[in-house]
């Protein structure tokens, strides 16, 4: 694996903004299905995981942590990973960081609801079923929709709920639909 970090002056409102940034040229590859997975996972369709960022801000600044796997060929068991070679995605590092850094700048640049719509479309669990914990309640059910800055809709056994996402992680999530 690799990292990256990037340092902005004005931190952006979520960590989906990175993960939507990087998702953007990778699906460019022809036939290769990538997508999201909330809250800052860039995920293949099998689920497995490629990269993940953080950001730790302070209200002026922020810091944008990026890890992405490049090169790696195995993993353990346990782990639902890939790297960006096992995709078909084999690219020197430095190309990586000429494609991410201007998708990066544009998807900070972006309004909200936008940004919104076009995670929706992306977020590979929706519609599936998940696991989520939410105020340490485990719930269970298949996932409508989701808006990374307010809300999730969450279809369980008693119904829809909406579910705050500031206060939600997801544990699991099905490939089936």
């Amino acid at each position: 694996p690799h990292a990256f970090f990037f340092m902005l002056r004005r931190p952006p409102r979520c960590t989906t903004k990175p993960s939507s940034a990087s998702s953007d040229g990778y699906n460019s590859q022809d036939g290769v299905d990538l997508g999201v997975k909330f809250p800052n996972e860039l995920v293949h369709r099998d689920g497995r995981k490629f990269a993940g960022f953080l950001v730790e801000g302070d209200g002026e600044r922020a810091v944008i942590g990026c890890g992405i796997n490049v090169l790696v060929r195995s993993w353990p068991s346990e782990y639902r990973a890939a790297s960006l070679d096992e995709l078909g995605l084999a690219c020197e590092r430095i190309q990586l960081l000429e494609a991410l850094l201007p998708a990066l700048a544009g998807r900070l640049k972006s309004d909200d609801a936008s940004l919104a719509c076009d995670y929706g479309r992306r977020h590979l669990p929706t519609g599936r079923n998940v696991i989520l914990e939410f105020e340490r309640e485990r719930l269970e059910g298949r996932l409508e929709s989701i808006d990374p800055f307010s809300m999730l809709e969450l279809h369980t056994e008693s119904g829809l709920r909406q579910i705050p996402v500031a206060h939600c992680r997801m544990l699991e999530w099905t490939l089936d639909r």
